[in-house]
C-alpha cells in the first residue's frame, strides 16, 4: 500500500499502510470491489483526489491480472497461437499501465509495483503449488502460474463476494491443458483462498489492536 500511495505522490506511515492492505484483503469477501474502495478511500483520506485515487488503484489492480495473463499465456506455449495471445496480450496491458504510472509518479515507483507484482505471482503460484503437492497430486510449477491467474482473475470479479467460486471454476477448467487433475487444482486453489483470509483476518485484528491502543493512549 504505501507503494500505491507512491505512486498517487503522497506519503503513508507504515502502520497506516499495514493496516490499509489488510483491511482491503478482508474486504475482498464482499460482493463488490471491496478492497479496491478501501485503498481508494485510504488514498483519499490522506489528500489524493477522489478521481486520481481511483485511477491509480485501478491502473495498480489492472497490472496486477495483466502480469498473472502473461504467467498463465508463458506456462501455456507448447499450445500454440491462443496461448502465445493471451502472453502478447498481458503484456502489452502490462506496459501500457506501466507507461501510465510513470506518466502519474515516477520511473523508480512504477518499476517498484511492477516488481512488486511479479514477486507477488511466484508467491501466489508457489502456494497452489504447494497445496497441490500436499493432497499428493504431481503438477509442475509452470501450472501453477495457470492456476494462480485463475486465482487472480476470479477475485477480480465483484459479482460474488471475494469472486468465492469462481477462481475454483476457472482452476478446475484451467486443469484440463496441465497434467494436474481439476478436482486437485479446484480445492488447491480453495486452499489458497482460506489461507490468504485466515493471514488477512490475524493481520486485521493485529492492526486494529494496534490502532485501538493508540486511541486509548491519545
Amino acid at each position: 500500500m504505501q507503494l500505491t500511495a507512491r505512486a498517487a505522490d503522497v506519503r503513508m506511515p507504515f502502520g497506516q499502510s499495514f493496516r490499509v492492505a489488510s483491511l482491503s484483503q478482508m474486504a475482498e469477501i464482499l460482493p463488490l470491489p471491496g478492497g479496491a474502495l478501501v485503498r481508494g478511500g485510504a488514498l483519499v483520506r490522506v489528500g489524493v483526489p477522489t478521481g486520481r485515487a481511483a485511477k491509480i488503484v485501478l491502473l495498480v489492480s489492472v497490472m496486477w491480472t495483466s502480469v498473472a495473463a502473461v504467467g498463465a499465456g508463458a506456462s501455456l506455449l507448447s499450445y500454440g497461437w491462443i496461448a502465445w495471445l493471451i502472453a502478447l496480450l498481458g503484456l502489452v496491458v502490462t506496459l501500457w499501465t506501466f507507461a501510465i504510472l510513470v506518466g502519474e509518479s515516477h520511473l523508480s515507483v512504477a518499476f517498484a509495483c511492477l516488481l512488486l507484482r511479479i514477486v507477488g505471482l511466484g508467491l501466489a503460484s508457489t502456494r497452489i503449488f504447494l497445496a497441490i503437492l500436499a493432497l499428493g497430486q504431481a503438477v509442475a510449477f509452470s501450472d501453477s502460474l495457470l492456476f494462480a491467474f485463475a486465482t487472480i482473475a476470479g477475485s477480480a470479479s465483484s459479482i460474488f463476494p471475494g469472486g468465492l467460486g469462481i477462481s475454483e471454476a476457472l482452476a478446475a477448467v484451467f486443469a484440463a491443458a496441465t497434467t494436474t487433475v481439476p478436482e486437485a487444482a479446484f480445492i488447491a486453489v480453495a486452499l489458497n483462498r482460506l489461507i490468504g483470509l485466515g493471514a488477512a483476518f490475524i493481520a486485521s485484528s493485529i492492526a486494529l489492536k494496534g490502532l485501538g491502543r493508540t486511541s486509548s493512549n491519545g
